[in-house]
C-alpha cells in the first residue's frame, strides 16, 4: 500500500527543507515527474515565505490567485516539477522549478514575460489515429503535432497563452544543456556529440560523459528561460 504521509528525514534530498523540527511534511500527489524532481505546491509556498502553515496554503489557494502554468491551483498537495511556472499575476510574481548546481531543486524568481514560457523535453513519440504526431514530454505533457521534424530529446518551448509550440530546439553539436541527473547535476554545459551511447558535454572548459536521459537542452546559444 502507498503511504499518504512523508516524513521529513525520508524525503528526497533534492528539495533541500530542513530535516529537523516538524516530523513531517507535506506529501505531493502523484504528477507527470518523479517525487525527486517535483514538490508539493504547500512545501514551495512555505519555502517561498508565502504560508507558515498548511492552513494558510489552504487558504492562499482558495482565494484563486495561484496559477501553475497558467491554471488555477486549489489542491494544496498539487505536485509541481522541474521548469514549472507557478505564478501570483495579482502579485506580479512569478517563479520557475530549476535545478541548482547542487543538484537540488531549485525556486527561480523570473519576470512576466519569462513565466508564459515552458520548456518541454521530449521523451517519447508515437503516431495516433488521424495520422498525428504525439509528444510525450518530461512533465507527463502531451502534445500533437501536425509536422513531423521532432526527435526525442528534443526541447520544445511552449507558449502557455497560446498552447502551442513557438520553438524546437533539436540536440545538436553546441547546444547548451542543462544535467538533471547524476555527478554533474545541475551544471550547464555544451553538447558536444554522443559517444559509446552517451553524451560528451563540456563543463567549465573539461569534458564530461553523461547518459543522453539525464541532459535537458536549454538553449542554442544561452538558455531561453531563467534558469538561475
Amino acid at each position: 500500500m502507498v503511504k499518504r504521509h512523508l516524513k521529513r528525514h525520508a524525503s528526497p534530498k533534492t528539495w533541500n527543507v530542513d530535516r529537523k523540527g516538524e516530523t513531517f511534511i507535506v506529501k505531493p500527489r502523484s504528477g507527470g515527474q518523479t517525487l525527486e524532481n517535483s514538490m508539493g505546491i504547500s512545501t514551495i509556498l512555505k519555502k517561498l515565505g508565502f504560508c507558515d502553515t498548511t492552513r494558510e496554503v489552504k487558504t492562499a489557494l482558495n482565494s484563486r490567485e495561484i496559477l501553475v502554468n497558467g491554471r488555477v491551483v486549489l489542491d494544496f498537495k498539487y505536485s509541481v516539477g522541474f521548469m514549472d511556472v507557478l505564478a501570483v499575476p495579482t502579485k506580479k510574481l512569478y517563479y520557475r522549478i530549476s535545478i541548482d548546481n547542487k543538484g537540488n531543486l531549485s525556486i527561480v524568481e523570473i519576470d512576466a514575460k519569462d513565466a508564459n514560457l515552458l520548456p518541454c523535453r521530449v521523451k517519447t513519440m508515437r503516431l495516433i489515429q488521424g495520422g498525428k504526431l504525439q509528444l510525450n514530454c518530461h512533465n507527463g505533457r502531451n502534445i500533437l503535432q501536425e509536422k513531423r521534424d521532432f526527435k526525442p530529446n528534443d526541447t520544445v518551448l511552449v507558449n502557455l497563452e497560446l498552447g502551442q509550440i513557438i520553438q524546437r530546439i533539436p540536440l545538436k553539436e553546441g547546444v547548451h544543456v542543462l544535467v538533471t541527473k547524476g555527478k554533474q547535476a545541475g551544471h550547464i554545459g555544451v553538447f558536444e556529440k554522443i559517444e559509446r551511447g552517451a553524451a560528451l558535454i563540456k563543463i567549465d572548459g573539461h569534458e564530461h560523459m553523461s547518459p543522453i536521459k539525464y541532459l535537458f537542452i536549454i538553449g542554442e546559444k544561452e538558455p531561453v528561460v531563467k534558469l538561475r
